[in-house]
């Protein structure tokens, strides 16, 4: 199934837009997804572990029976207790995956962590490429307090001072960056339907690999090219996939913009093994202020067969991770504050900045994203009674070199 985001800024609006092929069949509930189970039957689950493990893995519900909205999450020591239980209980590494799939993590799961986790529980191939799932989606939140530093929250005035150096580095961040052409390297990921070797069971439907492609990116006078012509907006194509452009300025120009006629606020010091302490502000941009557009097109109503489209301009929030001294930025996310009711239930982006070497130089570049995208789909809600479509985009930037006079952009086919 081919599936695209096109996300770019336009004059003063970022734009999302989500693309399908026209046959495939959408649709929008009239009633919002529970944010509560209240029974398994209210959202058609089934128990499918026996009683005894709710027993020891008490409050591990999201990862005992089948998640029936998102948002059913859980703890990093309980993530790591539930894979213990299993390598002791000696289940099969596929059961095992297919639980973590149901789950989401309430906590941020760091490359550390997630080492430490795989080796210390033995996880099998598919369950760990279920962890490193759960690890990209959890960059949307926090680490666990106790992996925060600790140190007092600055003064208002301190606050004020590292904002202000953030929106100076956001608004000149184009300007120093020289020529150069890099790498742009996806994995994609969705929970499309796979069929299984029983002709009589029923597809399974997590998250699994679905194609990875790599293509080129120029970046030349302040702005990125496409296809040998300055590129005037961000934008994205679809490729297998959905991929965004746009991450080496525009996107932290826009948000910056935008949160000035919203709110950001004092979030916590992280701690990163590379940069070291660094300062994470919460922003939220009202509906009104905003103009990040979620557009969706096309669906067909299963009703009427007609072709139907989504379109709003939605609130929005996330978080800015900054050098509290020079106001560099470290990652950016975006996440959409969209309806429960809405054919388009999710869409996030976040942005990993770090250093590369150009030419003999280090400059701050993007080095990895994460989009993730859940939709409505009722072809999928008749097979597990849910109807959630889910996809995950793991982008790495690589191969960063210096754009010479030599060089000729080729489109990618």
């Amino acid at each position: 199934m081919d599936f695209g985001v096109i996300l770019f800024v336009t004059g003063n609006k970022t734009i999302l837009q989500v693309t399908t092929q026209p046959q495939l069949r959408y649709y929008t509930e009239n009633s919002p997804i529970p944010s509560k189970m209240q029974s398994l039957a209210d959202c058609g689950c089934t128990i499918g572990e026996p009683v005894r493990l709710v027993g020891i893995i008490l409050g591990f519900i999201a990862i005992s029976v089948p998640s029936c909205a998102l948002g059913q999450s859980v703890t990093i020591m309980q993530l790591r207790e539930f894979l213990l239980d299993q390598h002791k209980s000696k289940n099969s590494d596929k059961e095992t995956a297919s639980r973590l799939s149901s789950a989401t993590l309430s906590e941020q799961l760091t490359d550390q962590a997630l080492s430490r986790i795989i080796t210390e529980t033995m996880s099998g191939p598919e369950s760990v490429e279920q962890l490193r799932l759960l690890a990209d989606e959890s960059i949307f939140v926090a680490p666990p307090s106790g992996e925060s530093l600790s140190p007092p929250s600055p003064s208002l005035q301190a606050q004020q001072s590292m904002v202000r150096a953030g929106t100076e580095y956001a608004q000149g961040a184009l300007q120093h960056l020289p020529n150069f052409l890099a790498i742009r390297h996806t994995r994609r990921f969705d929970n499309t339907p796979q069929k299984s070797g029983d002709k009589h069971a029923q597809p399974k439907i997590q998250l699994h690999w679905a194609g990875e492609f790599k293509n080129e990116i120029a970046f030349r006078n302040g702005t990125e090219l496409t296809d040998n012509a300055p590129a005037q907006h961000m934008t994205s194509t679809i490729h297998d996939g959905f991929t965004s452009n746009g991450e080496f300025g525009p996107i932290l120009l826009e948000v910056v913009r935008d949160f000035e006629q919203g709110s950001i606020e004092w979030a916590r010091w992280e701690i990163d093994p590379e940069y070291g302490q660094l300062a994470v502000f919460h922003y939220a941009v009202p509906k009104s202020a905003s103009h990040y557009l979620v557009d969706f097109c096309c669906y067909i109503d299963p009703e009427s067969g007609a072709n139907l489209s989504f379109r709003d301009l939605p609130a929005y929030h996330g978080e800015v991770v900054l050098n509290p001294d020079s106001g560099v930025i470290r990652r950016i996310t975006i996440q959409a504050d969209l309806d429960d009711s809405a054919l388009v239930l999710k869409s996030n982006l976040a942005v990993e900045y770090g250093t590369v070497e150009i030419g003999g130089q280090a400059y701050v570049c993007p080095v990895r994203s994460i989009a993730t995208t859940a939709l409505h789909n009722l072809q999928m809600k008749r097979v597990d009674g849910i109807g959630i479509e889910r996809h995950l985009n793991e982008v790495h930037y690589i191969d960063y070199h210096k754009f010479g006079s030599a060089h000729r952009i080729i489109a990618t086919p």
